[in-house]
């Protein structure tokens, strides 16, 4: 696996391998959530919420709607699609 390729794997594991991210990401993959659902949903605080969107984000995992009056929060499935590619890319060339 080259090694750009490994690195976005490795980034992408460490943005998920906390327990309330998997949490949000599952929840987000149904619907757009506010960060106030979310805290309320997961039992955490509203600044632990946005520390971990800020993850989430900088791998592109989700996607921020802030036209709204409440900013609201997606996955992005695109993003996972790619992630997704890598692997398999990774996986057809060893095959």
């Amino acid at each position: 696996m080259a090694r750009d390729k490994e690195s976005t794997l490795l980034l992408f594991f460490q943005a998920v391998g906390q327990p309330e991210r998997l949490k949000m990401l599952g929840m987000m993959a149904n619907r757009p959530h506010t960060v106030l659902e979310i805290a309320t949903s997961l039992g955490i605080k509203k600044t632990a919420v946005q520390h971990h969107l800020t993850r989430l984000q900088a791998m592109d995992l989700i996607i921020e709607n802030s036209q709204l009056i409440n900013c609201t929060y997606q996955l992005n499935s695109e993003a996972l699609e790619r992630l997704e590619q890598l692997v398999n890319e990774d996986h057809i060339t060893k095959a």
